[in-house]
Parts: C-alpha cells; sequence; structure tokens
C-alpha cells in the first residue's frame, strides 16, 4: 500500500470512527422504546427492545437525578432536582423524546420549559441509561 493510500484510509476510518463517537453521545432511545410516559413526578418510563427481541415492559430512570431547573429553564445536571421547583410533567411529544414542565424561576413567576430526554437517555438492551454526560453536568 502506497503511503498516499495509508493516509487516505487512515483519514476514512477515523471519519467513521467520529461519526460513530458521535452517534453514541445521543442517546436516541425513543427509536427503540414505545409507551414513554412520566408516573411519580420524575420518572420516565418505557417500553424498550432488548438485543434478543423481547422487550423489556416497564423500564425506567429517575430523570430528578439528571434534569435541572436553571432559573425555569430544563438543563442537563447531574443530581438536578428539578421535581423540586417545576410540576405538570409530561412526555408532550413521545415520538421525539421531548419532556416537558411547568418551572419556577428565581423572582417566583412560573414559565413552561422542555428538555430533549433523547440527547442524554439510552436503551441499551431494554434499560434506559444516561450516556454522553461528563464534566459541564456536574453541579455548579
Amino acid at each position: 500500500m502506497s503511503r498516499k493510500s495509508a493516509i487516505s484510509f487512515a483519514a476514512v476510518a477515523l471519519t467513521g470512527l467520529l461519526a460513530a463517537g458521535a452517534a453514541e453521545a445521543r442517546g436516541a432511545f425513543e427509536d427503540s422504546c414505545d409507551s414513554i410516559r412520566i408516573f411519580n413526578n420524575t420518572n420516565l418510563s418505557a417500553n424498550c427492545k432488548m438485543r434478543n427481541g423481547n422487550v423489556h415492559f416497564g423500564a425506567f430512570i429517575d430523570l430528578n437525578q439528571y434534569i435541572a431547573n436553571d432559573d425555569g429553564k430544563l438543563v442537563w445536571r447531574r443530581g438536578g432536582n428539578f421535581g423540586a421547583t417545576c410540576s405538570s410533567i409530561s412526555v408532550i411529544h413521545p415520538q421525539i423524546g421531548r419532556m416537558g414542565a411547568i418551572c419556577r424561576q428565581r423572582n417566583g413567576m412560573t414559565v413552561f420549559s422542555f428538555i430533549q430526554l433523547g440527547d442524554h437517555i439510552a436503551n441499551i438492551d431494554g434499560n434506559l441509561v444516561i450516556v454522553g454526560f461528563g464534566p459541564e453536568h456536574d453541579e455548579l
């Protein structure tokens, strides 16, 4: 293999790895789960496909551990506790993994806010798990 061919091959391989990494960073659980809903105020529940073709009915994750209310805006943050200052929490567009809530701002007013759950929630063999969380998601 010539040096030029080897460099071209390496560039294509690296591009593929970067694309795969970007895909893994987004959870997109909504693509392989249905009956997506919120229960007990902050728990996300869904029926999710497993690798063997079966379905894990009632897979769930407590979103309160990962989502915060930042002055009326729902944001991804470890230890978020958004349930303490938001109400009417529901999945408003399950086909795209969007959750909405009415959240209190620092000034006492309330606003409607939403967040894309599929940005950081994946279906891993029928289980809802957090993905793509780094230091930028730690509590401030």
